[in-house]
């Protein structure tokens, strides 16, 4: 595999088949954390982008994201700090581990999770240490906290394992695998305004195109009205391929600046 300046990376993927399960864990979090944060930081996506990933990196940098927060302030600071952006695949991504002492404590603080409302904390985000600190008593976590920090060997140690175990899957071709020396930021559609979405709907289109050309007929072929009814005809066909490809067209013609405005 050849380098390329434009991929995050530390080390090339054959590389990492010598090194030590800590090495790799650790490397492959500095690997995924640079793309992640390369692809995010532009389009201002936030974690939003973490989705996009292949499965077994999206668990690589979920997980470490939890391991670091977990051993810095416990679950509840995971929870509070995630603001929910890694809900949708978490239970996956800790079920994708091989280690089962891992699995059990990760997904009981989970499941316990699942049944609490952390709307508050994340509404308190940046506000009140104080409002943050008394959910340590409001969402207990204490046991899954004490059994976490007992565990052993650490977590990017048993992901690194992992990687070791079950490399070909981290080294596939996808688009948006971090050690793929084509990589390239995975696309997210932009958020278009409903007005600019309805401008460019083929089946709305279709309505004054079909004016255009019938008006056209009947009155013959003068080339202002002609040349209205080829622009018409290609507005449609533009609408068309937007539509198939999920708003691409409209991506490439506005960009992230103009959205929503």
């Amino acid at each position: 595999m050849e380098s390329d300046d434009t991929t995050p990376r530390l080390l090339l993927a054959e590389d990492l088949k010598t090194q030590s399960p800590t090495l790799v864990g650790e490397t492959a979090w500095e690997v995924v954390d640079q793309y992640v944060d390369a692809v995010s930081e532009p389009l201002e996506l936030d974690g939003s982008v973490v989705s996009l990933l292949p499965k077994p990196w999206r668990a690589v940098y979920v997980l470490q994201c939890l391991d670091m927060q977990v051993n810095n302030g416990g679950f509840h600071q995971f929870f509070t700090n995630g603001h929910g952006t890694y809900d949708p695949h978490l239970r996956e991504d800790i079920e994708s581990l091989d280690q089962s002492e891992y699995k059990a404590i990760l997904l009981a603080a989970w499941e316990k999770y699942e049944q609490m409302d952390y709307r508050e904390q994340w509404g308190n985000l940046g506000i009140s240490w104080d409002r943050f600190t008394e959910g340590y008593k409001q969402f207990d976590f204490e046991a899954e906290d004490t059994a976490y920090y007992a565990l052993t060997p650490d977590l990017p140690t048993v992901l690194g394992q992992s990687i070791l175990e079950h490399f070909d899957q981290y080294c596939s071709q996808e688009d948006s695998n971090p050690l793929n020396a084509k990589a390239k930021p995975p696309r997210v559609p932009l958020e278009h305004s409903l007005f600019r979405r309805l401008q460019w709907n083929p089946f709305l289109v279709a309505i004054p195109l079909q004016y255009m050309w019938y008006s056209t007929f009947l009155r013959g072929f003068p080339l202002p009205r002609t040349l209205g009814a080829c622009f018409m005809l290609l507005w449609f066909v533009m609408s068309v391929r937007d539509f198939k490809s999920g708003h691409k067209l409209l991506d490439w013609m506005y960009g992230p600046d103009d959205v929503d405005k």
